[in-house]
């Protein structure tokens, strides 16, 4: 008994060749979907991303600032900060 490829693809579930020739519309659409809703959240999180960035570089600025304020002030002589 010869069985064809055709037969055996159909007792595993499988359609015809020629009915799968291409995407249909739906899965398009939801593969679209699906990648926008990706790139809506990668969007997100470069968006917090550069919020910390900014608020990493002002505190930054800040501590230099007062270091450098203690440092002056550290070489202030001490009979002159008493009044």
């Amino acid at each position: 008994m010869l069985v064809s490829f055709r037969t055996i693809f159909r007792w595993f579930g499988g359609r015809s060749i020629r009915s799968e020739a291409g995407f249909t519309l739906i899965e398009t659409l939801t593969a679209m979907v699906i990648l926008l809703v990706g790139l809506v959240g990668l969007l997100g999180l470069i968006d917090i991303s550069v919020k910390a960035s900014a608020s990493t570089r002002a505190r930054e600025g800040a501590t230099s600032l007062a270091r450098e304020i203690i440092e002056d002030a550290r070489t202030i002589p001490y009979a002159q900060v008493i009044p």
